[in-house]
C-alpha cells in the first residue's frame, strides 16, 4: 500500500457511516430518537447520525479537494469523478427503477385498494341507503374504488404480484 492511501480517512469515513445507520436503527426500531445516545447525552442538542453526516461530508470533501490538487488538471478531474460516480449511479437508477419500484408501487396499490374499498363500503354503511342516491357522492366514491380494482388489480392481485416479483 502506498503513502498516499496510509491516512486512516477510510476508517473514519467508516465510522461515520456507520453512526448514521447507527442513529437511524432507534428510528426504525422505536419510531422515534429520543433513546439514541448522543440526543441523551446533549441534552436534545444533537444527533448522531447528523454528525456522522457532517464529518462523513467534511473528510470527502477533504479527500476529493485532494484529488482535485494531484490530478492537476480539472477536465481530467471530471473525467475521472465522472467514471467514478455515473456507473453507481445507473447501477442503483436501474435497480431502483426495474426492480424496486415494481414492488413498492404493488405494495403501496394492495394497500390503498384495501383501504378505499374499505373506506367507500364503511361510509355507505354509515349513511345507509343515502350512499346508493345519485344525490350523494358515495356512491361516486364506491363506484370509483370498484373501477380501480378492475382497471390496476385488487389488493389480491398485487399481492400475488409481490410474490411473483420476488420468486422470480
Amino acid at each position: 500500500m502506498g503513502d498516499a492511501r496510509r491516512n486512516n480517512f477510510d476508517a473514519l469515513r467508516l465510522v461515520a457511516a456507520a453512526s448514521v445507520v447507527f442513529s437511524h436503527s432507534f428510528l426504525i426500531a422505536d419510531g422515534t430518537q429520543d433513546h439514541e445516545p448522543l440526543i441523551w447525552l446533549t441534552g436534545n442538542q444533537s444527533i448522531l447520525g447528523l454528525v456522522g453526516v457532517f464529518v462523513f461530508f467534511a473528510i470527502s470533501g477533504f479527500l476529493v479537494t485532494q484529488s482535485f490538487e494531484e490530478t492537476g488538471d480539472a477536465w481530467r478531474f471530471l473525467a475521472k469523478r465522472a467514471l467514478r460516480i455515473f456507473p453507481g449511479l445507473f447501477v442503483a437508477t436501474s435497480l431502483s427503477a426495474f426492480v424496486l419500484a415494481p414492488l413498492a408501487v404493488s405494495m403501496a396499490k394492495a394497500y390503498a385498494s384495501d383501504a378505499y374499498r374499505k373506506v367507500a363500503g364503511a361510509g355507505i354503511q354509515l349513511h345507509g341507503g343515502i350512499g346508493f342516491t345519485w344525490e350523494h357522492d358515495l356512491q361516486l366514491y364506491f363506484k370509483r374504488a370498484k373501477a380501480s380494482e378492475v382497471a390496476f388489480g385488487d389488493a389480491t392481485w398485487q399481492r400475488e404480484r409481490i410474490a411473483r416479483l420476488l420468486t422470480a
